[in-house]
């Protein structure tokens, strides 16, 4: 019987397997992965792992001529079909190829986890058709694969987890995802500004999703707010005033009963006095104008 941890990976390890060499090719030549455009990500800001790092620098791309790096470079170039620009070819695959993005966009500067969960979806089942066909046409010759067409679902989402290095949880999130989210939804999963399991948590909020992702993006912009109100804290500290914990205190008891009951204290063994509060709280504070004392 095959355990979990034995179960065969699908995509082998990439390998350069021939020459790779350097040769202009007309623009025109040239395109996106069908997956890239297929997913929608034409339409997305260039993730920094695949722009050129200098104007001058060719393009990597695959013997079929599928753009790997310089996409920036592409973009620019497009209007202009006849241009030839030099390109370091790649002995590689359409699987390979996309492969090949999709390890490049796991860094920060890379593509979101739902963008590369949907390469990866296209790339697996890409790859376990080819498998399948190859398998029956061979006669059974990948005998670790016994049931290829049937690929198990738990199986197939780890794998698809392995290949974007995403949560294999977060992979049934961005499957219903997929299917259930609204197109805005959607389009903020792809630019990364939606982390998957915030959107999947709208999915069963009693409200629409767009009010959701409107709830989710004025949150967001508090923490900006927050810092910019530190920062004049500090500022007028530097300017001669003194924060102290006793206007806080006094502060808090001023403040409406509602909000006080919500207030909780603690105690922590540390050099000197530290007073925790939230950044709701410090913002009713900051309000009263009793946060600092003159001494």
């Amino acid at each position: 019987m095959t355990t979990m941890s034995e179960y065969p990976q699908i995509m082998a390890p990439l390998r350069i397997v021939g020459d790779v060499t350097i040769e202009p090719r007309q623009v025109g030549s040239l395109r996106y992965h069908r997956a890239w455009s297929e997913c929608g990500l034409e339409n997305l800001a260039v993730p920094g792992c695949l722009k050129s790092s200098d104007p001058m620098e060719p393009l990597y791309i695959s013997t079929s001529g599928i753009v790997l790096r310089g996409l920036d470079q592409f973009q620019a170039l497009r209007s202009q079909p006849s241009e030839k620009v030099n390109c370091i070819v790649y002995p590689w695959t359409e699987d390979e190829a996309l492969q090949w993005i999709i390890e490049q966009t796991a860094p920060q500067d890379g593509l979101s986890g739902y963008a590369r969960f949907l390469l990866a979806t296209e790339l697996l089942g890409d790859r376990i058709t080819e498998l399948a066909r190859e398998n029956m046409r061979l006669g059974g010759k990948y005998k670790g694969f016994p049931n290829l067409e049937n690929y198990s679902e738990v199986h197939r989402n780890r794998e698809i987890a392995r290949i974007a290095r995403v949560a294999v949880g977060y992979v049934g999130y961005a499957q219903k995802l997929r299917r259930q989210a609204a197109d805005e939804i959607k389009q903020a999963l792809l630019t990364g500004e939606l982390p998957i399991y915030r959107a999947f948590a709208f999915l069963k909020d009693c409200r629409s999703q767009q009010e959701c992702l409107a709830r989710f993006r004025s949150e967001r912009t508090r923490p900006v707010d927050v810092r910019q109100a530190m920062r004049d804290l500090r500022m007028q500290k530097e300017g001669g005033e003194r924060l102290s914990v006793d206007p806080v205190c006094s502060g808090i008891l001023r403040i409406p009963a509602e909000i006080r009951d919500q207030v909780r204290v603690g105690r922590i063994r540390t050099k000197g006095n530290v007073l925790l509060v939230s950044n709701d709280l410090l913002d009713q504070l900051d309000r009263t104008g009793d946060l600092f004392d003159g001494r």
